[in-house]
């Protein structure tokens, strides 16, 4: 099927990939269909073995660990994606 929107050298972010079945994983996954690069976060250690193998399906070029209620994370997150 066609994708709706063409995202092709396009680049996004992705906060919150739980697992397989989140909702940031779907929405993840569209935007790999609509042929965009993507970089995604994940709450913390405990989420990441859910996370990894969702993202390396994706394609996803870069993980994060990113909980936005701890203070400072999200905008180290923001620094990182400046840098990256």
């Amino acid at each position: 099927m066609k994708p709706l929107v063409d995202l092709t050298g396009k680049r996004g972010l992705v906060i919150g990939i739980a697992n397989a079945q989140s909702i940031a994983a779907g929405c993840a996954q569209a935007f790999h269909d609509c042929g965009a690069r993507l970089a995604a976060t994940y709450l913390n250690g405990k989420a990441e073995p859910l996370v990894a193998p969702v993202a390396e399906t994706l394609g996803v070029e870069w993980l994060a660990a990113c909980d936005v209620r701890v203070p400072g994370e999200l905008e180290a997150l923001f620094e990182r994606v400046k840098s990256e």
